[in-house]
């Protein structure tokens, strides 16, 4: 049996290097406009807080913060906690936890 190619999802952070990928999208595969990346990717920023610490913050593609990270020394220790976030959500299970009684 011959294999076809599937059509390749955009990886997250591409800096928009994508024209001309295409995404699955029932099944039919479409073009991807940069555009639309920009709107589906997510993105860290890393930035000095009023208090001289460097923190970094996860926002959505719509722009709304979905994570917050703790204060950092210094932005080259920010990015490595940037770095540990994306090592550790990549295989993350989600668990309930019940509240203490």
């Amino acid at each position: 049996m011959r294999r076809t190619a599937s059509p390749v999802r955009p990886p997250t952070g591409c800096g928009g290097r994508t024209r001309g990928r295409r995404v699955l999208e029932g099944r039919t595969p479409r073009p991807v406009e940069d555009e639309e990346v920009a709107r589906m990717s997510g993105k860290f920023e890393v930035y000095e807080d009023a208090g001289g610490k460097y923190r970094f913050r996860l926002k959505a593609g719509n722009g709304e913060i979905v994570a917050t990270g703790q204060g950092y020394a210094s932005k080259e220790a920010a990015h490595k906690g940037v770095d540990a976030v994306r090592r550790a959500a990549a295989d993350a299970s989600v668990v309930d936890v019940k509240a203490a009684a």
